[in-house]
């Protein structure tokens, strides 16, 4: 009834049961049952994909034992229950996708502040060492001090331009949100 079917037009075997299971699925499942069947498992349970009757696939919580076994402990009689756990199974994939996604924006931000990192480390240290030339070397001329003055200022300005790619990188960003 919830793959949408008549139970009376359903032969109650395996061999209707197996038509209902997803391809994907089945292999799995039937490894799962012959392990309850050998008396490996103390029960049987596996969460599969079942086709309803409009053609959608629905999943299914499969519980169930073997109530009775022959002389040999062969499987005589089992029972069990289905149930719809389409829902939680549909939560389940929207938490990993957005998971998924988190650990992606995580690895984003990670590259992106090595690379600013990289970017603002590489102009202030050659600011502060040539400022450090300027301040403890006395012996320079009017030139080289000029010299050093001008590679301050454009690695001052190269690291400004870095930092306002950055905000306004932000700013589009809060634009797009």
């Amino acid at each position: 009834t919830m793959l949408g079917r008549d139970p009376a037009r359903i032969a109650p075997d395996v061999a209707a049961w197996e038509l209902l299971v997803h391809p994907d699925d089945l292999p799995r499942v039937w490894q799962e049952f012959h392990a309850h069947a050998k008396g490996e498992t103390p029960a049987f349970r596996s969460e599969y994909r079942m086709k309803r009757a409009d053609g959608s696939w629905c999943w299914i919580l499969d519980r169930g034992r073997v109530t009775r076994r022959d002389g040999h402990g062969n499987p005589l009689r089992a029972s069990g229950v289905h149930m719809d756990i389409t829902q939680s199974k549909e939560l389940e994939m929207s938490l990993q996708k957005a998971l998924e996604q988190a650990r992606a924006a995580t690895l984003a931000k990670t590259a992106f502040l090595a690379n600013m990192s990289h970017e603002i480390r590489t102009p202030m240290t050659a600011i502060l060492g040539y400022t450090d030339l300027l301040h403890d070397d006395i012996t320079r001329t009017p030139a080289q001090r000029l010299d050093y003055i001008a590679t301050i200022r454009r690695n001052g300005e190269h690291l400004l331009a870095v930092i306002n790619d950055i905000q306004i990188g932000r700013a589009s960003c809060r634009e797009r949100v």
